[in-house]
């Protein structure tokens, strides 16, 4: 029977989000009126951004149809009667012939037993991106989806079952958010490392100090001074949230030689994808510093706590993530400290005090690692 054969159902049965595009053929857009048997469907709709054209699969252009069939469902088929027709989707901008992407396309199609179908999504440059097939179906309702960023859908038929359906839906193409700007340059800093150790500093009963370069694009660092000898306030490490204190760490050798350093001059600046304020105060008693992008010198985190004598703690982390794209802590301090029998760091914040330890229990210096502590 060819109304059995011609009048499969096309609907889209995907909970489409609620800002998907609904095409009703017995229904002409914008209070245009019902659609009569017969009409052939080309740009009606082209205000919801479809157009409808059909083929044979040798590429000579046919008639898509509008028919009811007495079923009470305005249908899609194919005239003349061919086998192997194509009904094909054109996508364009609301109201214009400028062409336009979706994101999705579904058919819930009827099948006569034996009969197969392609659904075949092509983008602008005529490239398929997505299709779904039914091979010699059962017979009945099949679900039939396509997704991507799609210009025109294609629902070449083998044989003839068909296509019809009341309602069209398809979900118009979003492109994804652009990636956040990067992290700006920093800006240039002076010597923020002297050459050799500078004096007055504060000075660290407790210290760690640990390198490691044995993996190339995932070195890492890490230091931690406290229980500083001397009472501590929070106007000692400076203001780097409403201020211009800048940070840098400085190690160096058993000779009093700069070995490595790591700057950080990032006061009231923004930090990451999300572009969040780098530092915060940390309550009362001092500052943190965060950077899941790691800028500057692949500094992660800092944290700074005041603190009465024998309490208090400054700490620093560091690394590397190559396929990240995060190369920005500078390599070689673990070469640099290759057989080091004493370590003194230095942390200087630049328009306050300065913190230091000097490390005589090195564990490891093998050019590729260094872990030392103090006491």
């Amino acid at each position: 029977m060819r109304g059995r054969t011609l009048a499969g159902l096309l609907s889209l049965l995907l909970a489409a989000p609620a800002w998907a595009v609904s095409v009703d053929l017995a229904q002409l857009p914008n209070g245009g009126g019902p659609v009569p048997n017969g009409t052939v469907l080309t740009d009606q709709w082209r205000s919801l951004g479809i157009l409808f054209s059909a083929r044979t699969a040798d590429g000579d252009p046919i008639d898509a149809i509008a028919h009811d069939f007495g079923t009470g469902l305005k249908h899609l088929f194919f005239s003349p009667d061919v086998f192997g027709a194509v009904a094909i989707f054109d996508f364009v901008e609301p109201g214009t012939a400028t062409p336009s992407d979706v994101q999705h396309f579904q058919l819930d199609v009827y099948f006569e037993a034996g009969e197969s179908a392609t659904l075949v999504a092509l983008d602008a440059n005529g490239m398929v991106v997505d299709q779904s097939v039914v091979d010699n179906a059962a017979g009945g309702d099949v679900t039939m989806a396509v997704t991507g960023v799609l210009r025109r859908v294609e629902w070449r038929t083998q044989g003839n079952p068909g296509i019809a359906g009341k309602l069209i839906e398809f979900t118009p193409y979003t492109p994804p958010d652009p990636p956040d700007p990067p992290d700006p340059p920093d800006p240039p800093d002076p010597a923020p490392c002297a050459a050799a150790p500078i004096g007055g500093c504060r000075s660290a009963a407790k210290a760690k100090l640990a390198v490691d370069a044995r993996k190339a694009g995932k070195e890492k660092t890490a230091l931690r001074l406290r229980a500083f000898t001397a009472a501590t306030t929070r106007a000692d490490f400076g203001d780097p949230v409403a201020g211009t204190t800048r940070y840098a760490a400085c190690i160096y050798d058993a000779g009093d030689r700069l070995a490595g350093a790591l700057v950080v001059p990032r006061a009231g600046a923004a930090c990451g994808p999300k572009q969040k304020p780098c530092w915060k105060a940390k309550k009362t008693t001092g500052w943190r510093y965060a950077d899941p992008s790691a800028a500057a010198d692949g500094v992660k985190a800092i944290t700074a706590a005041a603190g009465a004598a024998g309490k208090g703690t400054l700490q620093m982390q560091a690394g590397n993530a190559a396929r990240k794209g995060r190369t920005a802590m500078p390599t070689g301090t673990a070469a640099a400290l290759q057989g080091a029998t004493r370590v003194r760091v230095q942390i200087v914040t630049g328009d306050a005090a300065c913190f230091e330890a000097t490390l005589g229990t090195v564990t490891k210096a093998d050019g590729r690692r260094l872990v030392a502590k103090a006491p």
